[in-house]
């Protein structure tokens, strides 16, 4: 793999934060983060933009930062494609966000 996607959900209060974290550790591991358009409210800083609907053919996964919800909105995104999603809950319960915030670093390497 060589570039992540980054699908955000804006509303949490730590985006910004996981944001800088996750791109740190791409730096490390790397791998290129761009972030999807849909999500473009952030403080990205430098990261590259693509049109959310080209996800598909530009990244090798997509990282959902957020909630079900965000979790929803990338497989909705990425709904005619193979690319893997993997869900990071920034929230309290998160059903189909599988990783939790303190786990981000491990998954990202795995």
């Amino acid at each position: 793999m060589k570039t992540i996607g980054l699908i955000i959900n804006e509303d949490k209060p730590q985006a910004d934060d996981v944001l800088r974290r996750i791109c740190d550790t791409c730096k490390v591991l790397k791998l290129e983060p761009v972030l999807c358009e849909s999500m473009a409210g952030t403080q990205a800083g430098k990261l590259d933009m693509i049109p959310a609907g080209d996800a598909g053919g530009r990244v090798d996964a997509v990282v959902a930062l957020g909630g079900d919800g965000t979790m929803l909105h990338a497989a909705k995104l990425l709904r005619h494609t193979s690319v893997p999603i993997l869900g990071v809950n920034l929230g309290k319960l998160g059903f189909l966000t599988s990783i939790p915030l303190e786990q981000l670093d491990e998954a990202l390497a795995a």
